[in-house]
């Protein structure tokens, strides 16, 4: 057993335990003790990231059943849900040259009929207005355009990458689109 306290802006804990999950604000952290996977430092560790339950916490805890959810295959609305922060991201940065061709992802990489179409409105477009009149146009399933217009997508920065990686991830087979 292992003494632990974990203090965030929010709550302090205190624990007595082998390995134990926390959920905050949407992040799994996953406490271990040291010596798993060849750690070298005493006392335990926490490592925040939602597939450490997977390749370091084998065992969780009773009833928990963030241990048992697949990691290995994706919901399409959670594709839509991402590819569209990334789109907004694009949306802001792309024609005030913040972001250049380079840094957007491929028009295949976008998984979802809804996310090609956002990315050919923002792309092919000679300027962001322009863009915005032409999603305003649109007619997407699952999409509320007024919100992807009005909201901001300076802090969705890393969904480009995200995209990429994905679309890279389900070509080769190590993630699968659920339905698909």
């Amino acid at each position: 057993m292992t003494n632990l306290t974990y203090t965030s802006d929010h709550f302090r804990v205190s624990l007595r335990a082998k390995s134990f999950f926390l959920l905050q604000s949407g992040v799994l952290l996953c406490v271990i003790q040291s010596g798993v996977c060849g750690a070298k430092n005493p006392g335990p560790r926490a490592i925040q990231s939602r597939r450490c339950q997977r390749y370091l916490c084998p065992k969780p805890a009773r009833g928990d059943k963030l241990g048992t959810m697949p990691r290995d295959s994706l919901k399409p609305i959670d594709i839509l849900r991402h590819e569209l922060k990334a789109l907004r991201y694009i949306l802001d940065n792309f024609h005030s040259g913040k972001l250049g061709a380079d840094g957007l992802p491929p028009r295949d990489d976008f998984q979802s009929a809804q996310g090609r179409a956002l990315y050919d409105s923002i792309v092919n477009s000679p300027d962001r207005v322009s863009a915005e009149r032409a999603i305003a146009e649109l007619e997407l399933d699952d999409v509320d355009l007024d919100s992807f217009l009005h909201l901001s997508g300076d802090h969705y920065y890393t969904y480009p990458a995200l995209v990429r990686e994905r679309a890279a991830a389900i070509r080769t087979g190590k993630l699968t689109v659920e339905g698909a």
